[in-house]
């Protein structure tokens, strides 16, 4: 694997920029979405799990479809689009009169599917042998983004309401835009077009690999969801750490898992070795997920 180019590298770390902002965003969202949503008229618990899912289910209808779009006319362009409507979906939620409202909000912010005419933008700048370390550059902005959103969620919260956190969700995915313009170079010769047809993507989807592979990720990014929907309800019931304090025990748990998983990462070297890892996580996730079973006790919890 060679080392990284000047423009590989600074082309890495503007896309870094773009992405992390969009995501930053919308990670706010989640930490207090659930406190806050049950109070807004016409809420129930379903229609506000809905409106955490619908996002996450109209981006998967759209992601693969906008990626080859992008093949057409470009990435800048379909990136642009997809954040314009992530933009109106903001607008739509922050001014929501009821539940019904930001659940069409969150559909809108789902159908702006830009992920993958991202990392496609990040592979037309990169070489084939580092396209792995381009991509984990993004993926670092984006853990960083998970981490100052779970920060700052609940103090913003209280100060803007969840209203004022889909305003400013809005404001972040317009400065992405200006950024990805700015400062994201646009390819030096566009590629031809992709001559995928629907055919040709139904037996990519259907392929055994990929299918453990997408099988694998859907049930962490489940879990993950849904611990998010409930833990923050369950922390204040049972613990007495309010939703403004809550950042003090997700903060030192993010970093802990960060260090630990970058020390094991470097020593991982081989597929047997990632798959062990796997299970292993697997293994320590299914534990926590039994543990939030006897959240009746605090200190299990």
């Amino acid at each position: 694997m060679s080392k990284l180019s000047k423009r590989e590298l600074n082309t890495s770390l503007a896309l870094s920029s773009v992405v992390g902002l969009r995501m930053f965003g919308l990670f706010l969202i989640m930490p207090v979405f659930t406190a806050y949503a049950l109070h807004i008229p016409g809420a129930t618990p379903l229609l506000v799990g809905l409106a955490i899912g619908i996002y996450g289910f109209a981006q998967a209808l759209l992601q693969v479809p906008v990626g080859l779009i992008s093949d057409r006319i470009g990435r800048h362009l379909t990136i642009t689009v997809g954040l314009l409507v992530f933009v109106v979906g903001s607008v739509v939620a922050a001014m929501a009169h009821g539940i019904n409202g930001i659940i069409v909000g969150r559909v809108l912010q789902g159908m702006g599917a830009v992920s993958g005419a991202s990392q496609a933008l990040a592979a037309d700048h990169s070489r084939d042998d580092n396209r792995s370390k381009v991509m984990g550059i993004i993926g670092v902005s984006i853990g960083l983004a998970f981490i100052l959103a779970i920060i700052l969620s609940a103090p913003l919260a209280a100060i803007a309401g969840l209203p004022g956190l889909f305003g400013l969700t809005a404001v972040l995915a317009l400065g992405a835009i200006v950024l990805l313009w700015i400062v994201v170079p646009r390819p030096e010769q566009r590629r031809a077009p992709a001559a995928a047809h629907g055919g040709e993507v139904l037996r990519m989807l259907v392929k055994p690999q990929l299918l453990v592979l997408n099988a694998s990720i859907f049930m962490m990014h489940t879990m993950l969801t849904a611990a998010f929907v409930a833990l923050p309800l369950m922390l204040a019931r049972n613990t007495g750490i309010t939703l403004d304090r809550q950042w003090e025990l997700y903060l030192p748990v993010m970093l802990i898992s960060a260090v630990v998983m970058g020390g094991v990462l470097r020593r991982v070297t081989s597929v047997a070795g990632s798959m062990r890892l796997i299970l292993l996580c697997a293994l320590g996730l299914g534990l926590a997920l039994v543990g939030f079973s006897a959240a009746g006790h605090g200190h299990v919890l």
